[in-house]
Parts: structure tokens; sequence; C-alpha cells
């Protein structure tokens, strides 16, 4: 499972496309609440 946070929605979906990765699922959370719970950190 993919989560894409960054940039914009049609963003991710155009990265999968261009560089091939396939995944069951891709959740979407711009809330990056996801991403912090894993200790994922943004830089800004």
């Amino acid at each position: 499972m993919g989560v894409g946070a960054q940039d914009d929605f049609e963003y991710a979906l155009g990265f999968l496309a261009d560089t091939g990765v396939t995944t069951p699922d891709m959740l979407w959370d711009p809330s990056f609440v996801t991403w912090s719970t894993f200790g994922v950190r943004i830089n800004s």
C-alpha cells in the first residue's frame, strides 16, 4: 500500500504511471497525519 500526501493527487497518479510503480492500493492523505504517525517528517 502506498500513502501519498505531497503535491496533489493528479501529480501522484502521474508519478505512479511514470515510474511504473504498482501497488494494490494508494491512499491519499493531504493532511500528512498518516505520515506523521509513522515518523515521516516533511521539510518545508
